[in-house]
């Protein structure tokens, strides 16, 4: 079995436990994440886009608060995760619109290095970046000015992350899931971090074909066991939970 082939296979427990290809992407990200390797717009899109890749036919902010209003009502307060959230640009942008009625968390696979670091080793970063060196600084100081308006930011997998033991009521993920070596795992551990009712919208663009259908192939097979309504459309994943969640588990692929 070639290896492209089996880091597709997932549920093969046994491949799963041995990590050492999820440790070396995650070892490589931490060291490039922020430089040449990503480029800027993918790690500051704002809500618009976010509207126009997952939404369809929603196409500006103003249209992502009325339909984040009329899925959620008048509920005292709404909590949203951003996987990939990048500079957290959107997050920054949903507690501008909403103040405390949303806690807005993210999850990055690398974390930014802070700007005065980058300052103070600025040989050191200058030598890593090259010529992006500036643009690494400007992204720095907008991550983290973005990040201190919001109730969490996490650094780690989202395959495998607990989120603290939080759930959430809308789950956004753009342009990420695609980038995992392990996709169904990342869908799974999304769905069982739902609360009652909770949404994900979920861009399934960039996921290898292969991973593409055994994702639609369990989602046929789990879904209605579990409860989950939605569906799958042009590569968006849009699910709802039900009243009680069941843990989701995806079986053997």
């Amino acid at each position: 079995m070639n290896k492209r082939r089996r880091a597709g296979k997932l549920f093969d427990r046994a491949v799963w436990n041995r990590r050492e290809g999820v440790a070396r992407s995650l070892k490589l990200y931490r060291r490039n994440a922020i430089g040449a390797r990503w480029r800027k717009s993918s790690l500051t899109r704002p809500l618009r886009e976010y509207s126009e890749i997952l939404g369809r036919d929603l196409g500006r902010v103003v249209e992502l608060k009325l339909a984040l209003n009329e899925r959620f009502g008048k509920k005292q307060k709404i909590s949203v995760l951003d996987i990939g959230c990048g500079a957290c640009v959107a997050l920054a942008e949903l507690k501008r619109m909403f103040g405390n009625r949303v806690s807005a968390s993210g999850i990055n696979i690398s974390a930014f290095p802070s700007p005065a670091r980058l300052r103070r080793r600025k040989a050191y970063y200058q030598k890593l970046y090259g010529p992006g060196f500036q643009r690494v600084l400007a992204l720095s100081e907008l991550y983290w000015r973005n990040r201190a308006s919001l109730d969490n930011q996490r650094v780690g997998l989202m395959e495998k992350h607990d989120f603290g033991g939080k759930k959430f009521d809308l789950v956004v993920s753009v342009a990420t899931i695609g980038a995992s070596h392990y996709p169904l795992a990342a869908i799974e551990n999304i769905l069982n971090h739902l609360k009652p009712h909770g949404a994900c919208l979920l861009d399934l663009s960039g996921v290898m074909e292969e991973d593409y259908d055994k994702i639609v192939l369990q989602l046929d097979k789990t879904m209605p066991k579990a409860g989950f309504q939605g569906e799958l459309n042009n590569s968006v994943l849009m699910l709802v939970a039900p009243k009680k969640p069941r843990k989701v588990r995806f079986g053997l692929v």
